[in-house]
């Protein structure tokens, strides 16, 4: 069985304003993968067998050529039925408004075909991957691709800025992202809906559980992770997990898979998590 070769690398400064990382990955894994939600869009083109995905809808799919992965408000399971040889990108949380808008609105939750965003070029992309053998050359092309497709609306800058106020180390409230904005609530709850498909509220939530599984990497034990990220105690934040994934975060890890890229962390894989 041919080993599972993963490169990845950051994005030229053009793009590193939408697109989070670019990546590659080819091998052979058994394994379904449970992808944690995280508000960030994928773009992925395959050159190698289907992959079977489950989405947060629960509604299976098995694209073929390339698609999109739109923000999950659940877990997504993503299961190889042979080779799996992609070329990826990884958005932002906003960055998607960049390159697929007005398409975010009608993402959440799917995963879509990439032809039915891009049209024709979706095709002429997977070809010309499928010229190359040179994974650097590949990452190249889909770079030089996303360039050309990206766009900066007038607000998207804002809500690159609220996005990240939301999900640092140090998060602000939606109450004081607005306050922050001179923006309303239902203004700033439009302009996620447009930019990144799904409120800010739904942001804010995934991006607490997130540090939560970071923080069960190390040696804390849960209640005490719990505590040190605003729950009120281990069943609190039990309750609020299982309501986004439909397992405890104990389940959740123990569930998980590590097989791309040979990672020994525990992590969700890279190119489908922030």
């Amino acid at each position: 069985m041919q080993a599972f070769e993963f490169r990845s690398r950051p994005p030229r400064a053009e793009l590193a304003g939408c697109v989070d990382k670019l990546w590659y990955a080819k091998g052979h894994s058994p394994y379904t993968d449970i992808i944690f939600p995280t508000a960030q869009m994928s773009l992925l083109v395959n050159l190698g067998d289907p992959q079977t995905i489950v989405c947060a809808s629960n509604l299976a799919v098995q694209p073929r050529d390339a698609w999109v992965i739109g923000q999950q408000r659940g877990v997504l399971r993503n299961t190889p039925t042979g080779l799996t040889h992609v070329v990826g990108a990884t958005f932002h949380i906003h960055g998607a408004g960049a390159l697929l808008a007005p398409a975010c609105a009608e993402l959440t939750d799917r995963v879509v075909e990439l032809g039915e965003l891009w049209g024709p070029l979706a095709r002429q992309l997977r070809e010309r991957l499928g010229e190359l053998s040179c994974p650097s050359q590949m990452l190249d092309v889909l770079e030089q691709t996303l360039l050309i497709q990206q766009r900066q609306p007038p607000r998207l800058r804002q809500v690159g800025w609220a996005a990240r106020a939301l999900t640092g180390d140090d998060p602000l409230s939606v109450a004081e992202v607005c306050r922050e904005m001179g923006r309303s609530n239902k203004s700033l709850v439009a302009a996620f809906r447009q930019f990144v498909g799904i409120s800010p509220k739904a942001v804010a939530r995934q991006a607490r559980l997130l540090r939560v599984l970071r923080a069960l990497d190390g040696p804390r034990p849960l209640a005490e992770v719990a505590l040190g990220n605003g729950f009120c105690d281990q069943a609190h934040l039990n309750r609020e997990f299982r309501r986004v994934c439909g397992m405890t975060p104990g389940e959740f890890m123990r569930r998980r898979q590590t097989s791309y890229g040979g990672r020994e962390t525990g992590q969700t894989p890279q190119f489908l998590s922030g």
